[in-house]
């Protein structure tokens, strides 16, 4: 009996040596075999050979033709290795191999699998995932064989073998010399399972060495940083070093991933890229505009980018492959295969500011703001049942009704469907114009924390070779400042989207700390300046943020029209109204002005400055200003005609001194004693036929 026992004991101790012998006389069969390119040796292989050897040659055959008899009889020789051996790691490795004739298409990508298949588990992509199981079970040192697992455990959604994976890529990493392939299989199977700093840390120590894999490995930090809280700023720089490094087909893998929000220019524009110049500058053109406005770096907008991916491929997977579209659905065809269209409303445009239905609901809305206030919704229905989208929630085409009261009280356009369903149809019209422009745009509005009020104003002037200087003066009232004395961050871009590249101006300052003030009538003043080239429809934004935390502040956005000050003909600058009596610090030709982006004078007095462009030397001008008051639909007209629509007018004569230069500073005190109202400065200039016109609303408030 103790004999007996002393045999088993031996034979289970000598299993392990006896499998490790047995993968690396596979292993080497395999480099012999994979050494050879010629067809015709490898079949003469096959046909001669035991098992091993006919295997990998079918294998290396298939490799090489990609016809997939070949690989079919690769598999039942891996077969046939199994049932007389089912601990052959190799063997079952090479079934999974095998499959890849089945799994990818005559593109080389993944094959979308019929959803009933994938769900059973009869696809190729779940029974090649079985068989790595096994394979890595036995081995987890087999070549490769990890990370195919993790990406077939990726693509079928197996927990299990994620852990399987990811257990035999940590074994591999304990040790200090861990292949660089080894930490990025771990970075992106941690990754995956949603561990982002465990993914950073293995991404980190990869790339940390130099080497081919430089570049993906930056990457791969990239998209692992993205997501962990206060890393946004060295996601960036590892996203950056990436592009800088990668090759041709590492950068067709970074545009893949940004083409979820490139606009139809920019994919024109990609489609056109040759060289790896041209295509790192593409991707950089990606970035500039979107981070300008923004109101970050293109280093944090980049890794935004990455945590919206992030979060929408953990909550926003696709889960339907295939299958029609129901009819309430906003568009027939898919809007992308790997989110569902929460997923690409998120990526695109971020966390909404507020949701309407629970995880179990089949209806989902999504509320936002744009950097005018103005509200968006976006509905989404999961058709349940309906083959290829039961899991998967679309856009929808039309407004249910009557509708929820919670859904009206996000968006109060909708109130009107509460009780009836009469706006039905002009509603849902609007709502499906708006998704559709939500799909082919993309924003970085974030919810603020808090809001730090503020007002601002334009002012532009000639600029420097034909450039024009924009100024924009910003007003925050002191008693919304938060408690602790922060200090404010102060941003402004204007970007020439349809220019190609797109041309951005941007300027920014901080302020030193600003003590919060009880009196509702200070305000913190600043401004900044620009020179921008002359564009109509351009897209602006205007920032104010706690430099301590870029979630409490306030921002706008929108379109201007940046005027074109070249040209010899008769111009005139903005109007600027500033406080009267006061120097402040704007400086223009020599003139100090105390800018009031609020445009509220007590008692309608205010400093004015302007300037007059191309004025010949000598010539005699006249100079009309009128302030009256400001008309607006029905109540304007009955103050007409009540009388009470006098303008005050000055008028003056003047004569372009001798020595004048193409450019003319004008500046005057206006004391207008007012009543409590809104009013229109106007100023015109005329010289001999030519006369020219500018305009500036203001405010008289109440005493």
């Amino acid at each position: 009996m103790r004999r007996t026992t002393l045999v088993v004991l031996l034979g289970l101790a000598l299993m392990p040596a006896a499998v490790h012998a047995q993968e690396t006389a596979a292993s080497a069969v395999r480099e012999r075999v994979y050494a050879i390119t010629d067809t015709a040796s490898l079949r003469r292989i096959e046909r001669g050979s035991d098992d091993v050897s006919a295997a990998f040659a079918a294998l290396r055959l298939f490799e090489l033709t990609s016809d997939k008899r070949d690989a079919s009889r690769a598999r039942k020789h891996f077969d046939r290795i199994t049932e007389r051996d089912p601990r052959n790691a190799w063997a079952h490795y090479g079934h999974a191999l095998s499959l890849r004739a089945e799994v990818l298409d005559k593109d080389g990508r993944l094959v979308l699998d019929d959803a009933l298949a994938r769900g059973l588990g009869f696809d190729a992509t779940s029974r090649a995932r079985r068989a790595l199981e096994r394979a890595v079970a036995l081995d987890p040192t087999l070549p490769g064989a990890a990370d195919l697992l993790a990406t077939y455990a990726i693509e079928t959604r197996d927990g299990s073998a994620l852990e399987l994976s990811r257990s035999s890529f940590e074994t591999a990493a304990e040790s200090p010399d861990a292949s660089v392939e080894s930490l990025l299989g771990l970075a992106r199977v941690a990754r995956e399972m949603h561990d982002f700093a465990a993914a950073s840390s293995a991404a980190g120590r990869a790339a940390s060495r130099s080497g081919p894999l430089f570049a993906a490995s930056h990457l791969e930090l990239a998209q692992a940083l993205a997501s962990v809280p206060g890393r946004t700023i060295e996601a960036g720089e590892a996203y950056y070093a990436a592009l800088d490094a990668a090759d041709g087909a590492l950068l067709d893998r970074m545009w893949d991933d940004v083409s979820l929000i490139a606009r139809e220019s920019e994919q024109e524009r990609w489609l056109r890229t040759a060289s790896l110049v041209d295509k790192r500058a593409a991707l950089r053109a990606m970035w500039d505009p979107r981070a300008a406005l923004a109101g970050v770096s293109p280093l944090e907008r980049a890794a935004e980018h990455y945590a919206r991916m992030n979060y929408a491929w953990e909550h926003f997977r696709r889960f339907g492959k295939v299958g029609a579209a129901p009819t309430s659905a906003l568009r027939w065809q898919m809007i992308d295969k790997r989110y569902d269209d929460r997923g690409v409303i998120y990526i695109r445009h971020g966390a909404p500011a507020a949701t309407y239905g629970l995880a179990l609901q089949s209806y989902h809305v999504w509320m936002y703001y744009n950097a005018q206030g103005n509200p968006s919704s976006y509905h989404f229905l999961n058709p349940v049942g309906v083959p290829g989208y039961s899991k998967d929630f679309v856009l929808r085409r039309t407004l249910p009704c009557p509708i929820d009261p919670e859904i009206a009280v996000l968006d109060p356009r909708l109130a009107a469907l509460i009780h009836g369903c009469v706006s039905q149809r002009s509603l849902s019209a609007q709502l499906r114009n708006e998704a559709e422009r939500a799909l082919a745009t993309d924003s970085n509005n974030p919810v603020l924390e808090r809001v730090i009020p503020f007002t601002f104003d334009w002012y532009s002037f000639r600029g420097p070779t034909g450039k024009t200087q924009v100024a924009v003066a910003f007003g925050v009232p002191l008693s919304r400042v938060p408690d602790g004395d922060p200090a404010l961050r102060l941003d402004v871009s204007i970007a020439d989207t349809a220019a190609t590249p797109p041309r951005i101006s941007r300027a920014s300052a901080s302020t030193p700390p600003i003590a919060r003030r009880t009196s509702l009538d200070e305000i913190m003043r600043g401004y900044l300046l620009l020179d921008v080239e002359p564009v109509e429809n351009a897209a602006y934004r205007v920032n104010v943020r706690d430099v301590s935390n870029a979630r409490v502040g306030m921002f706008y956005g929108g379109t201007i029209d940046v005027r074109d000050y070249t040209g010899d003909t008769l111009m005139v600058s903005d109007i600027v109204l500033a406080e009267p009596r006061e120097e402040g610090n704007f400086i223009r030709n020599g003139q100090p002005l105390a800018l009031a982006p609020t445009q509220v004078f007590r008692g309608g007095s205010f400093r004015t400055y302007y300037e007059v462009y191309n004025l010949r030397a000598g010539s005699s001008y006249r100079t009309e200003l009128t302030i009256e008051p400001a008309r607006s639909g029905i109540t304007g007209a009955v103050r007409d005609l009540m009388g009470r629509g006098a303008s005050v007018k000055l008028q003056f004569d003047d004569v372009a001194p001798p020595d004048a230069t193409s450019t003319l500073p004008q500046m005057r005190d206006v004391n207008a004693p007012l009543a409590a109202g809104d009013y229109v400065f106007r100023l015109t200039i005329t010289t001999g036929q030519n006369t020219i016109t500018r305009e500036r609303r203001f405010t008289v408030p109440k005493n």
